[in-house]
C-alpha cells in the first residue's frame, strides 16, 4: 500500500499504468504464493482509484499502453494455443511472419495507422471500473469513495463525453441495484 500512497501524493506525471500493473502484480503474487495478505485491500482500490482519476485529464494517458500490453499478451497467448493445435493436429500449414518493404518483420506498433490510432479516451474509466469488478469479485462493499472516483474519473475525461456520460450513469445504476438489494 505504501508504493500506492506514494504514487497517489506524486502531483506530476501519470501514474495509472503503474498502479494498475502494481494491483496486478498484487493479485499475481497472492495467488501464487498463496499470501493473502499481499492481496489488495479496500484501501489499496480506494487509493489506486485516486490516482487514476488524476490521470483520466490527460489525452496521452500511460493507460494506453498498459492496456495495448495486455492486447499483446492476449495475442502472444492465442498464438501460443495455435501453434500447439496445428502440431497436435498434424497440420502442416505454416503463415509467414508479415513483413514490411525492407522485408523485416513488423512490430505491432508499425503496423498501418500504428498502436496510437487506438487510443481510447474511455481507457481512465475503464481502468477505474476494472478496479470495482475487482472489489466486488473479492466481495468488498464499495463505499462512497469508491464510487466518487470512479464517477470523478469519467467526469475528468476530456474527449468522448457523451460516451463518458453513459459510462458514469451505468456506474450509478448499478451502486443503486447493490445498496438497494441488501
Amino acid at each position: 500500500n505504501s508504493i500506492l500512497v506514494a504514487y497517489s501524493r506524486e502531483p506530476t506525471g501519470d501514474h495509472a499504468a503503474a498502479v494498475m500493473r502494481l494491483l496486478d502484480r498484487m493479485e499475481c503474487l497472492a495467488e501464487e504464493l498463496g499470501m493473502p495478505s499481499v492481496h489488495p485491500n479496500m484501501r489499496s482500490y480506494n487509493v489506486a482509484l485516486g490516482v487514476i482519476s488524476n490521470s483520466a485529464t490527460r489525452a496521452d494517458t500511460s493507460l494506453a499502453d498498459y492496456y495495448r500490453g495486455l492486447e499483446d499478451e492476449d495475442e502472444d497467448h492465442n498464438e501460443g494455443l495455435e501453434k500447439k493445435e496445428s502440431s497436435t493436429s498434424g497440420g502442416s500449414r505454416k503463415t509467414k511472419p508479415e513483413k514490411n518493404k525492407g522485408g523485416k518483420k513488423k512490430k505491432p506498433q508499425e503496423k498501418k495507422g500504428g498502436y496510437r490510432q487506438h487510443f481510447n479516451p474511455l481507457y481512465a474509466g475503464h481502468a477505474a471500473e476494472s478496479i470495482l469488478d475487482r472489489m466486488l469479485s473479492r466481495n468488498f462493499r464499495p463505499d462512497a469513495y469508491t464510487f466518487a472516483s470512479v464517477l470523478n474519473t469519467y467526469q475528468r475525461i476530456p474527449n468522448g463525453r457523451l460516451d463518458a456520460a453513459l459510462a458514469a450513469d451505468a456506474v450509478v445504476r448499478g451502486m443503486e441495484s447493490l445498496h438497494l438489494h441488501d
